[in-house]
């Protein structure tokens, strides 16, 4: 019991508006009392007034206590949940189930708030298929909640709104500086600041849709201004469009874009040389300070495995200088507004350099087996959490709500912009 008092507090706090139902309580509650008092003195009944005083104020403790329990979980639908889990044999030694303190519905996912003195974290995780066919939902998360005692399970319905399409549009675009919005998840919204992650390593097998994923994001890019550099060997294809051709620069042989990037690692030597005789350590500040402004330069490769691959002999002097070149890159570039976009489908972890993986803070990985999961985000959830039908469904390694369904970015909504692709 005190137990779902403290959960009914909890409530409370996160759900302020419910206080004024305590209040109403309240008043009701002392206007019957001071009502009471006044008929009391009225009836000259004076040796009644302390025994009606002491059962208003239990009353008022009383019906606080019981509103409280009630929204730590004593209500139906919570207690319907503890009998089924009763019933198959989720209990402790002494027979109980856990207490179900709260149920409910977070954007487009279920949570479900659970406290037990005796069973431990890894027993839910042991009973996690079980779990789901009780709760009737994909487990997506479990972790503590406000204690070790309290256990927190986030999961998604089968279906639902996320399996429709959405498209993205250039309203939708995020106005602060350099975040880029990446889709929606079960729990909340997607999103990239480039200026706390600068690199990203994006996963997934074919017809994942990573890369309709990764042209919205550099279609964002775009619109904030930053210059994109597109190495796509894949034959240029994805990026045949005028529009990309006129929004970014657009590589599709080894050679040039070795070149492209030794041209950026100068101009990147530069930017430390301006932000140290400005007396800065990042680009946001000497933006600030001058006119001058530096743009942010995205370096996207789709499919890098083409280009670092050291198993091709002929051309292994040309991808260790590339290699050399992203190590560099990525390890330095931050500070002076330059970032990596590595995209691969094809397992294989002897093509990335460890140097290179470590700068990569963000990781994306669309449906892929427990390989490729495992090598973009060192776990194999991708796979458990994606199914083989599952388009545009990614999981990430920065968020605890690590699901999301990406918007759908067509070629066609480039448009016009003001981009150009001089780098500086």
């Amino acid at each position: 019991m005190n137990r779902r008092i403290f959960a009914g507090i909890e409530e409370i706090k996160r759900k302020k508006w419910k206080i004024v139902f305590l209040i109403a309580y309240w008043f009701i509650v002392c206007l019957e009392w001071i009502i009471g008092i006044e008929k009391i003195t009225q009836l000259n009944v004076s040796v009644y007034n302390g025994i009606f005083q002491l059962l208003m104020l239990e009353l008022l403790i009383i019906g606080t206590m019981l509103i409280l329990i009630r929204w730590g979980g004593n209500n139906r639908e919570c207690k319907k949940i503890e009998k089924v889990l009763e019933e198959s044999k989720f209990i402790d030694k002494k027979g109980n189930p856990p207490l179900v303190l709260r149920k409910e519905k977070e954007m487009y996912g279920y949570k479900f708030c659970f406290y037990s003195e005796q069973i431990p974290l890894a027993e839910f995780e042991k009973q996690k298929a079980m779990l789901e066919v009780l709760l009737n939902i994909k487990i997506v998360s479990i972790e503590w909640g406000y204690s070790v005692r309290d256990v927190i399970i986030k999961g998604i319905p089968r279906g639902g709104e996320l399996n429709k399409v959405l498209t993205w549009e250039d309203t939708m675009i995020d106005e602060r500086e350099f975040v880029l919005r990446l889709g929606r998840g079960y729990f909340e919204e997607m999103e990239w600041n480039i200026a706390e992650i600068p690199h990203c390593l994006l996963g997934g097998g074919s017809g994942s849709g990573k890369t309709i994923l990764l042209k919205g994001m550099l279609r964002q890019a775009i619109i904030k201004g930053a210059t994109v550099i597109v190495g796509d060997f894949k034959g240029g294809v994805d990026y045949s469009a005028s529009e990309w051709k006129e929004g970014a620069v657009i590589i599709t042989e080894e050679e040039v874009f070795l070149e492209k990037l030794e041209e950026i690692v100068k101009i990147m030597r530069k930017r430390q040389e301006n932000l140290r005789r400005m007396e800065v350590s990042k680009i946001e500040d000497y933006n600030e300070k001058t006119d001058a402004k530096m743009k942010r330069i995205i370096i996207c490769i789709d499919e890098f495995t083409q280009i670092l691959n050291k198993k091709d002999k002929e051309r292994k002097i040309l991808h260790s200088k590339i290699e050399n070149c992203l190590i560099y890159l990525t390890a330095q570039g931050r500070c002076v507004g330059i970032h990596a976009i590595l995209c691969t489908q094809r397992p294989d972890c002897e093509v990335l350099d460890g140097k290179i993986k470590a700068n990569l803070g963000l990781r994306i990985c669309g449906r892929a087996d427990a390989i490729l999961s495992d090598i973009i985000i060192d776990s194999k959830e991708a796979a458990e959490l994606i199914s083989q039908k599952d388009v545009g469904f990614f999981v990430t390694n920065f968020s605890s709500n690590r699901l999301f369904k990406a918007y759908y970015f067509e070629d066609k909504k480039m448009g016009e912009t003001n981009a150009t692709n001089k780098i500086e």
